[in-house]
């Protein structure tokens, strides 16, 4: 099997993006945490929209299936909550982040260093998917994407917000 070139990679990412922003993300179960929300609706996503790419030797490693592999900057072990890897080169990271009531600024900023260190450490490129939970109400049935802001060329932070 052959490795994917630069540009297969850079249409890889591109289209990573296109996928997650086109999806609604269901509500958190009551008390579920990013973890659980992870292994329930991001990784089958993405292990769903792997199969679609008919990419050989393309595997997806997250919460809920296989542990995603450590990438370590200066001693510090980081894991990803959801990797896509062609064989053992590392292709996409994803690291998912609820934005509660009491510190969105700390979720928010860990999901931005996150992703930028996944980048750094060796994927190719990293998504970071911010679920916005800070006012969530009654009437609201999930999870649309809102807006990203770019950090590099392969780092890209989603939010998304509720919706009724």
């Amino acid at each position: 099997m052959n490795s994917l070139t630069n540009s297969q990679i850079e249409v890889l990412f591109s289209k990573a993006l296109d996928s997650i922003i086109a999806n609604v993300l269901p509500l958190p179960g009551d008390g579920e945490k990013e973890t659980a929300f992870t292994q329930r609706v991001v990784l089958p996503f993405v292990t769903d929209w792997v199969k679609t790419l008919n990419v050989g030797g393309l595997h997806v490693r997250g919460d809920g299936g296989l542990n995603p592999l450590a990438v370590v900057w200066d001693g510090i072990s980081l894991y990803p909550d959801v990797t896509v890897m062609q064989f053992h080169a590392r292709l996409v990271s994803y690291e998912v982040k609820f934005l509660k009531p009491e510190d969105p600024g700390g979720s928010l900023t860990k999901a931005i260093g996150q992703t930028l260190m996944y980048e750094r450490a060796g994927f190719a490129s990293s998504i970071g998917v911010i679920v916005d939970c800070r006012k969530i109400q009654p009437a609201h049935i999930g999870f649309r994407y809102s807006e990203s802001f770019q950090l590099t060329d392969h780092a890209t932070i989603c939010i998304f917000k509720p919706i009724a």
